[in-house]
């Protein structure tokens, strides 16, 4: 299969499937088909840049032929500390655990590598406070010129985590070395961390990974199809590329549920046994669309008919657009069930709706904060 020179998978291990161990009378066999690497589409090109660059720019040999176009990034500190940011699925650990892995390989690196869950950063810390080790564990950060630091949400409102954060950050500016941090929300609205933290991360290069887009998504849904075997008319693919979930697990777990239920059949699919599936499908998240737009409508000041309405002002539309947004991604609506909640639209409407959404993410601060502001209000207890 071919792609375009916009998308490139990353080489990072398995994304979904790990390899069963090898056993003494089987050679290595798998759960399932394996959709490798981290495919970065349009949507994604600056983190593959950045993947790129830490990958060969760091330690860069300068008789490498394949780095002699790279500037060390420690070179560079005026871009550090780096930052990945996004929702939950969107591939933020994985693209890590990746650089983790490819960097190890490297001779150089494989001894200079810290990388950590900042739940297990927080667990050795108490440890080694408890234990007397603190030292010990602070200069094994130290020698590391490549700190990796996964999920920094984690670290909200302990004050010792923190503290231990913001001296690690402090400390790659004193000499310089790489901090890339990831998390669920831009630096700005992470909640309950240290103003100074998110002042230095603010300051550095901020990133945000996103959910596959359309031509991604065609890509993925037709790599899937291949693996799994699965004939595609060009009607079924295109409603597996509109309807399907946006996270890449959650795609691949819906095409094993699709084959299992499909595997003894011997007619193809067609468009209303995938819209079926998808609304006989167990919900991924306990939110009605009901709830959805009345949050929504409460966070813009505006009346809850006139989602439905055919009112075109700036802000219903919007209002109408974000709701329609987070129907999408909170529940399992299709998009034909979503026109009809919002009087009988058709469901190319609703998805432009949301494609306007995704469009204006990348480049708009203010609606990306009315969306975490929003998130936080339908999910009070997280």
């Amino acid at each position: 299969m071919t792609t375009h020179d916009h998308n490139r998978w990353l080489p990072l291990p398995t994304l979904l499937e790990p390899s069963q161990p090898r056993t003494k009378n089987a050679s290595v066999t798998r759960r399932g088909p394996v959709l490798d690497g981290f495919l970065a589409g349009p949507e994604n090109a600056c983190v593959a840049l950045l993947f790129e660059w830490l990958t060969r720019g760091f330690l860069a040999d300068p008789l490498d032929p394949a780095c002699q176009h790279y500037i060390p990034i420690t070179e560079l500190p005026q871009l550090l500390p780096l930052s990945l940011y996004g929702a939950s699925g969107t591939g933020k650990t994985h693209i890590m655990r990746g650089l983790a892995s490819v960097l190890g390989k490297k001779e150089k690196a494989s001894s200079a590598l810290f990388c950590e869950n900042a739940i297990d950063f927080y667990r050795n810390l108490t440890e080694a406070i408890a234990n007397g080790t603190k030292e010990e564990f602070r200069s094994r950060i130290s020698r590391s010129p490549l700190i990796l630091l996964d999920n920094i949400d984690y670290l909200a409102d302990k004050r010792s985590g923190q503290d231990e954060l913001l001296w690690l950050l402090e400390e790659s500016l004193a000499v310089p070395k790489i901090v890339l941090v990831t998390m669920s929300v831009r630096p700005a609205d992470l909640e309950g961390m240290n103003r100074q933290i998110v002042s230095r991360l603010i300051a550095g290069s901020v990133f945000q990974v996103k959910y596959p887009g359309a031509e991604s998504r065609r890509i993925l849904v037709r790599r899937l199809a291949e693996l799994f075997g699965i004939p595609l008319s060009e009607e079924v693919f295109a409603c597996l590329v509109e309807e399907f979930p946006e996270p890449v697990g959650a795609l691949y777990g819906s095409f094993v549920q699709l084959t299992l239920q499909t595997r003894n059949e011997k007619n193809f699919l067609t468009v209303q046994r995938v819209l079926n599936f998808l609304q006989d499908r167990e919900p991924g998240v306990s939110l009605s669309l009901d709830e959805i737009a009345h949050t929504v409508a409460s966070f813009y000041r505006v009346q809850l008919d006139d989602l439905r309405s055919k009112k075109r002002s700036k802000t219903i539309v919007l209002a109408r657009n974000i709701t329609a947004w987070f129907a999408r991604k909170f529940t399992n609506a299709t998009l034909v069930q979503l026109g009809d909640w919002f009087s009988g639209r058709d469901h190319t409407t609703i998805l432009h709706s949301c494609n306007e959404i995704e469009r204006r993410m990348a480049s708009d601060p203010t609606l990306t904060n009315d969306l975490a502001q929003i998130t936080r209000l339908l999910s009070p207890g997280k």
